[in-house]
């Protein structure tokens, strides 16, 4: 149900995590959580029935693509590392409050 994807234009590279299809109650629960919770999640006001971006991390603005390719890689690098010490844990343990199984 929950989606990390990277959304690759020609004018930026954002890492997204989206609330794809499954049960409609958990698929609430988790937008209802990232609204109340607020930064770092970003979901907007609509839940929609399919996919819901529920955050966004910019990897890579216009202005990168200016650089040299190690420049580039070295920056998506970057804020890789700083996604998965800062971000993920957050979202991580603000997502554990879901009761993800719907047996229990």
């Amino acid at each position: 149900m929950l989606l990390f994807e990277f959304s690759n234009t020609q004018n930026s590279l954002q890492l997204v995590l989206y609330s794809g299809p499954g049960n409609d109650s958990k698929r609430s629960q988790v937008f209802e959580a990232a609204q109340r919770i607020g930064k770092p999640f970003t979901t907007g006001s609509t839940m929609y029935p399919k996919w819901n971006s529920l955050y966004k991390r910019t990897m890579l603005t216009p202005e990168d693509y200016r650089l040299p390719t190690e420049d580039l890689l070295a920056k998506v690098e970057s804020n890789w590392r700083s996604f998965v010490a800062e971000d993920l844990p957050m979202l991580t343990q603000e997502l554990a409050g879901v009761q993800w199984r719907t047996d229990a």
